[in-house]
């Protein structure tokens, strides 16, 4: 069976990923909302839920509503209380063209133009190696 596209996206990201960083694919049919990835490093850890859209849209975009890829119910509650524990958690739109990195629950929950927050692939990769924090030594484990 051929792969959805945001599993494609988010198989670039971890190909490209440094192999300190470990990455948990998260499938959980009892516990709604969760996010799809947890990545952790030599720092810090991180929480990551992705959205992916096959084409840049032309109007802003609001994971809060529509038909497009959005945020349910249980995935903005779970972020957000999350989030004022103090956990790191952010949502990820990919596109073909790069990725926009959402950090806060008022930037997932606002419309936002994604041709201007934008980033490239490698962007994105290197911010969640800054954030979880990379052994350079090669050491894993």
């Amino acid at each position: 069976m051929p792969l959805k596209p945001e599993h494609r996206f988010r198989n670039k990201v971890r190909k490209k990923l440094n192999r300190t960083i470990d990455v948990w694919s998260i499938h959980d049919s009892f516990t709604g909302g969760v996010p799809d990835h947890w990545y952790s490093g030599w720092e810090s850890d991180l929480w990551i839920e992705y959205k992916y859209f096959p084409k840049l849209p032309r109007k802003p975009i609001d994971l809060t509503s529509g038909k497009h890829p959005k945020l349910t119910r249980l995935q903005q509650h779970w972020l957000n209380r999350k989030l004022a524990q103090g956990r790191d958690v952010w949502v990820v739109v990919g596109f073909p063209e790069g990725a926009v990195i959402l950090t806060d629950g008022e930037a997932w929950t606002s419309a936002f133009d994604a041709s201007r927050l934008m980033v490239p692939l490698d962007v994105l990769v290197t911010s969640i190696e800054h954030h979880c924090g990379v052994n350079n030594e090669g050491l894993e484990g």
